[in-house]
């Protein structure tokens, strides 16, 4: 894994290295089946300063970059898809919201208990009727007084059933024939606000994901995240950040199926000589290292942008599609490389498939990634 560059970075990885092969690799079988919760990771990597790397010290966190908050998503990527997926929702689908659009009040008060592994956030966006179209939502917000009322239903929503603190994003009126949008701070225990049971799914089971219910649900205005006209825009941002850190949990996963390919291919033996000898084993091989080679390149690119402060959307939804394309070919190579072996539950290669497919999915389908480059090629010609 080529990620870290600076010594800081790189002595930050190797302990994140460390923490996960001794805390989160282990239990990643059990983690798949849900015989363990992955807070407890998360917690652990709270206690340990690992968890937030790219907050302010201010508010908890690391005082680091966002190459930092890459390695991270990679190394827990390589150790656990679920548990990255779980930590990454948390600490920067809904820490990220508070860290760029909250007062000061709401990042002093919730920022340094995400960073110590203390508060779980989940950031409630997508609804049975609304997806990749978020214009589409019809979770309402009602101003009465000094509140607001929020009424409707949302779906797969990571981390939900275990949430502490939920960020919710709800239509607020219209303004020029155009809804407008607000996002809402919501604590766990609020009366009318429902997380469902955690959905049975393909991969990354032992992230939960889950619905949640919203009725009449009184929420201050002093927990408005932000110009509650202006949700788009705040609700792109945290999707555009979990965008850009996919190629990073690909980059993880396909470190994770190198180390095992490579020492497959060495202790298995057939017609007389390991399979490593043979041409089409090592084509395999130097693929998946020539395509994590190739999302490396990416991932520094578009972090390159981030802290440059350009416009990024083409180049992120361009690694979004390779990440999630990547990683499930090679996925699927490296069960064909083991065979019958890579088959069955305990090499994690069967579970590796199942976990990389959100990436095609998750945070906007390939498809939609590939509509947000044609616009930007096409303009209007696009439609």
């Amino acid at each position: 894994m080529d990620i870290a560059r600076t010594d800081e970075q790189k002595a930050y990885q190797e302990t994140v290295r460390k923490f996960c092969d001794r805390e989160v690799a282990p239990h990643a079988m059990a983690v798949d089946r849900r015989e363990r919760s992955v807070w407890e990771t998360y917690r652990a990597l709270g206690k340990a300063g690992l968890l937030a790397p790219h907050y302010p010290e201010a508010y908890g966190g690391g005082g680091g970059d966002v190459t930092m908050l890459a390695i991270l998503m990679a190394e827990l990527s390589r150790a656990c898809s679920a548990t990255a997926l779980s930590v990454g929702a948390s600490v920067v689908l809904g820490g990220n919201s508070i860290l760029r659009f909250g007062t000061e009040d709401h990042r002093k008060k919730h920022l340094p208990r995400i960073a110590r592994g203390e508060c779980i956030t989940c950031l409630g966006l997508t609804e049975p009727g609304a997806g990749s179209d978020v214009m589409s939502i019809s979770t309402r917000a009602t101003r009465e007084g000094d509140s607001w009322v929020l009424r409707g239903q949302k779906t797969f929503i990571t981390n939900a059933p275990d949430a502490d603190l939920f960020l919710i994003f709800a239509v607020t009126g219209e303004e020029k024939g155009r809804k407008t949008m607000g996002e809402f701070l919501i604590e766990k225990g609020a009366p009318g606000l429902t997380p469902g049971r955690p959905m049975a799914k393909f991969g990354m089971r032992g992230s939960p994901t889950s619905e949640i219910s919203l009725e009449d649900v009184r929420v201050p205005a002093a927990n408005v995240i932000g110009d509650p006209k202006r949700g788009f825009a705040q609700a792109m941002w945290p999707l555009t950040n979990e965008r850009a850190l996919a190629p990073a949990m690909a980059i993880g996963v396909l470190d994770y199926l190198l180390e095992r390919c490579i020492r497959y291919a060495g202790e298995r033996v057939q017609f007389g000589r390991p399979i490593g000898a043979f041409q089409a084993i090592q084509f395999k091989i130097a693929r998946m290292r020539a395509d994590q080679l190739v999302l490396t390149a990416m991932l520094r690119e578009v972090i390159s942008g981030i802290e440059s402060g350009r416009d990024i959307r083409q180049l992120v939804s361009a690694g979004k599609i390779l990440a999630g394309e990547l990683a499930v070919r090679n996925s699927l190579e490296a069960m064909q490389l083991f065979g019958g072996y890579g088959y069955i539950e305990e090499t994690g290669i069967e579970r590796a498939i199942r976990d990389v497919k959100l990436l095609d999915i998750g945070a906007g389908t390939t498809e939609v990634q590939l509509l947000v480059i044609a616009k930007e090629l096409l303009g209007e010609a696009a439609g």
